[in-house]
């Protein structure tokens, strides 16, 4: 038998070492009042986190999302990233691309709040946000009076029509 050094011999009648990274000892009272301030103050944080008018959007947005779900037979919790793709190509012809991204974030926040999964990245969802990026790049100017008035007609004539023609222009192919 090898002889050790007193610090590591162990007490423990079955010759064990004692772990050098033992856990320590955990209250089964809950946090201190440190801890419960801790929790506290994260807890005002998060509620800071989103400003009124974004929490009654999301509200908003999840209310259309969950009866687009009843109206098409879906079940909107959790949220299939096929259900989730087809109710965003459902808005593409009607809303604007912010609305639908925005729309996309009430739909994740609430997953996400309530531990469920959540995977933008998944094809099905991508393929629906790609057809919106496709329709942003195609979304013209629009001038009110206001701005005939200032730059005067034939001038915001001209402007809307170089933006159509930059617009319309072929982009060229990408990655060669």
């Amino acid at each position: 038998m090898i002889p050790r050094h007193p610090e590591h011999t162990s007490s423990d009648p079955n010759g064990a070492a004692p772990s050098a990274l033992a856990e320590p000892e955990r209250s089964v009272a809950g946090p201190t009042a440190a801890g419960r301030a801790a929790l506290d103050a994260a807890q005002a944080l998060a509620r800071k986190a989103a400003a009124p008018a974004t929490l009654r959007a999301y509200k908003a947005d999840w209310t259309h999302y969950a009866a687009w779900c009843a109206e098409h037979g879906f079940v909107p919790v959790p949220a299939a990233p096929a259900t989730v793709g087809a109710y965003l190509a459902s808005l593409a012809g009607t809303h604007a691309p912010a609305t639908i991204r925005r729309r996309l974030a009430a739909l994740g926040k609430m997953h996400r709040f309530n531990d469920l999964p959540w995977n933008t990245a998944h094809r099905d969802i991508q393929g629906a946000l790609s057809t919106c990026r496709a329709k942003e790049s195609l979304v013209l100017p629009v001038l009110d009076r206001r701005h005939h008035r200032a730059l005067g007609r034939p001038i915001a004539r001209q402007l809307v029509a170089g933006v159509v023609a930059i617009q319309l222009e072929p982009l060229g192919r990408r990655g060669g």
